[in-house]
């Protein structure tokens, strides 16, 4: 996901956030590092943040959508960006993808740099967004956008709606996880 958070600073260079964070890359979690005197105006600052924070989990707070946020010299931070830019030294330059869909697992091996349109193949479902409808006759209808294009089709049996969806999704490459609804 790219970040929609509304930021006035000016992001931090990838490089400079090893001085501020500890990423284990096995457990995808953040550790405030103690920092060091130039990074903060009066030694009082860096002594009350030092107190405050160092050795201490970092990437505690959640968005509505469940990603892992941080505060950075004013600007806010999400976890799997974070831990991109620090396992690769760059800021992705597209979305990134959770691939088992849990927006807190930020371990490097279940994030990916995808393009936005590849990001949703691999989205859940809500219950405002369902695809299959039963129709006033009793019927399954099912209505999909695929790259734009709406497809809707009826059946007779529930199973069938299902099968034609997913086998749908799956012809053009969408995740099995896609489309199914969280609980």
């Amino acid at each position: 996901m790219t970040n929609n958070i509304e930021n006035k600073s000016p992001r931090l260079q990838p490089s400079s956030l090893h001085d501020w964070l500890l990423y284990d890359r096995q457990t995808g979690r953040f550790t405030w590092k103690i920092m060091g005197r130039e990074w903060f105006d009066t030694e009082r600052q860096q002594a009350n943040r030092n107190k405050r924070c160092a050795g201490k989990a970092a990437f505690t707070s959640a968005q509505s959508k469940g990603h892992l946020c941080a505060e950075i010299r004013g600007r806010t931070y999400l976890a799997h960006q974070v831990a991109w830019a620090l396992e690769y030294g760059y800021w992705p330059p597209e979305d990134i993808d959770h691939i088992n869909g849990d927006p807190s697992d930020n371990r490097i091996n279940n994030l990916r740099a995808v393009s936005r349109s590849i990001n949703a193949k691999n989205r859940r479902g809500t219950r405002q967004n369902s695809n299959i409808m039963i129709t006033a006759s009793g019927s399954f209808k099912v209505k999909i956008q695929i790259n734009g294009k709406s497809i809707s089709k009826t059946f007779h049996t529930e199973p069938e709606a299902f099968s034609f969806r997913d086998q749908t999704w799956a012809a053009n490459g969408f995740t099995p996880r896609h489309g199914r609804l969280t609980i």
